[in-house]
């Protein structure tokens, strides 16, 4: 092996032999949306997908959710917003 060659990466399994079917793991990116008066704070999951947004009305932030979330990730471009 060099350089790492047929290692998992950070991304999931999709680059090893025999595990071309397991689907490639897609994380959750911190990002800011600025307004006139602020900011609002966002996890996104980026994915050539329709789009789901996420809106919840608990108080936490949108990082409470990621387990709810993360199984969604590659079918859904999710948007999560810290309401």
């Amino acid at each position: 092996m060099q350089n790492g060659d047929n290692l998992p990466s950070s991304r999931g399994w999709s680059g090893i032999a025999g595990h071309d079917k397991v689907p490639v793991m897609i994380t959750a990116q911190r990002k800011e949306m600025p307004f006139d008066d602020g900011v609002m704070s966002y996890l996104e999951w980026e994915a050539d997908a329709p789009v789901l947004h996420f809106a919840h009305a608990t108080g936490f932030n949108a990082e409470t959710y990621k387990q709810l979330l993360q199984p969604l990730a590659g079918k859904f471009h999710i948007f999560a917003a810290d309401l």
